[in-house]
């Protein structure tokens, strides 16, 4: 299930089981969709006068487009044609249906926000999700807490379901017994997965969760799951007790038949996480480990496994010397959070108690996205507008990093990153 996004650059295109983001120049656009008209061969005449180029130029770039589709395992027939007129959708949804849990994690994003444990109805759930639908929602995070706590949660997906929107199941997996695992599996044609698993060492993992015995537990939950042919996404937070863990526990995942792993180091937003900052705070160089570890890893295993870095984080394994075409901050142009208790931001990462732009149970989520002065104001932002960014040689590359990570650091949204500018601009 592909879809098409206009941005502001161009054309996006995004694979919501892959994961996968593939931005498209205008000439590349422009190739697909004559290839998907017309056929390879009359699509090189085509290009040709297009772009005023020779047939050999124009070739060599259908070879070229068709190679990368090809890497990224995406089929040119199954790319949609039609592209939305809105720039800016909430494509990427991160609900979180209940503050309930059963882990107690050293660096929980929610800490903070489950000191509330009062939740929605079932009813403004649903209705929350239309809405979210009506808007062009792409993806819907479901998410907690732990989101199999909450008695109705099969109720929400199946609603999902009905509307044909990919789910993204974020889960600690300690509750996927062999019944929850089965009812897991009716979902997998438009649902991911994804069991936290920090490491192979249970002591460590047990450690971080906050919670002994969890790492057998949540071992186990991925077994049912993959028992009823659901193979899990598997994301790890990477602190110092667990850098030295990577490569074993990659081994591990791999035997267990895991194909897809995301790694990153913990966020630091919330107050829970500032607490255990130096337990679980890479510094620049561990950190700079951490990506190197992930680019020998996804050689090691280039085919079974895929790897990639958590949201927000940055790949310290890249060339600053290079060029990259990194996304820009997302925030408020693409994503939207919504918390258990009904409070709305623009991502997860800026979840701070002033940046609260609604509430759902009395405001509309319609409104609130089309209408809230700091959407627009993020919206509005540029590298240009980062004052230590804006005469800065590798802006190009790092965009101005994550927004979420500058108001940790300044209480400004113009200001720029530190954990990316650390390793860009050395």
């Amino acid at each position: 299930m592909l879809k098409l996004g206009k941005t502001e650059r161009g054309v996006e295109l995004f694979s919501p089981y892959k994961n996968i983001i593939y931005n498209l120049n205008g000439t590349t656009w422009e190739v697909i969709k004559a290839v998907k008209k017309y056929g390879s061969e009359i699509a090189i005449k085509k290009t040709a006068s297009l772009f005023e180029i020779s047939e050999k130029e124009a070739k060599e770039d259908i070879e070229t487009v068709l190679k990368n589709l090809k890497n990224l395992a995406i089929d040119i027939d199954n790319i949609p044609t039609t592209v939305p007129d809105e720039i800016y959708a909430p494509r990427i949804v991160h609900f979180d249906i209940t503050p309930k849990c059963n882990s107690n994690c050293m660096y929980c994003l929610s800490s903070d926000r489950m000191s509330n444990q009062a939740e929605l109805s079932t009813e403004k759930i649903l209705n929350i999700i239309k809405e979210l639908n009506n808007l062009g929602m792409w993806v819907l995070t479901v998410s907690g807490g732990e989101p199999l706590l909450r008695k109705d949660v099969f109720k929400i997906l199946d609603h999902v379901k009905r509307m044909n929107i990919p789910i993204r199941f974020f889960t600690n997996g300690m509750l996927i017994d062999d019944l929850t695992a089965e009812k897991l599996s009716r979902y997998k044609d438009t649902m991911i997965v994804q069991v936290s698993l920090d490491s192979s060492n249970p002591k460590h993992h047990d450690t971080q969760r906050g919670v002994n015995g969890s790492f057998q537990k949540t071992v186990k939950g991925i077994k049912n799951l993959m028992k009823y042919d659901v193979t899990p996404i598997v994301a790890a937070v990477i602190t110092p007790l667990t850098l030295d863990d990577i490569d074993d526990t990659v081994a591990f995942l791999h035997d267990l038949g895991i194909n897809y792993v995301r790694i990153g180091n913990a966020q630091l937003y919330s107050y829970k996480a500032l607490s255990y900052m130096d337990e679980i705070n890479l510094d620049a160089e561990k950190a700079k480990l951490l990506g190197e570890k992930i680019n020998n890893l996804s050689r090691k295993y280039e085919s079974s496994m895929r790897f990639s870095l958590s949201p927000h984080m940055m790949d310290y394994a890249q060339d600053p010397s290079k060029s990259y075409d990194l996304a820009v901050c997302t925030a408020g142009i693409t994503s939207l959070y919504i918390s258990s208790s009904g409070d709305i931001y623009p991502c997860i990462a800026l979840s701070n108690p002033e940046l609260v732009i609604g509430d759902v149970k009395k405001d509309s989520v319609v409104d609130i996205w089309k209408n809230s002065p700091l959407l627009k104001k993020l919206r509005n932002l540029s590298v240009n507008d980062f004052e230590k960014c804006k005469s800065c040689t590798v802006k190009n590359i790092c965009k101005g990093g994550c927004r979420g990570n500058s108001y940790e650091y300044s209480k400004s949204l113009k200001s720029y990153d530190p954990i990316y500018c650390s390793y860009f601009n050395k």
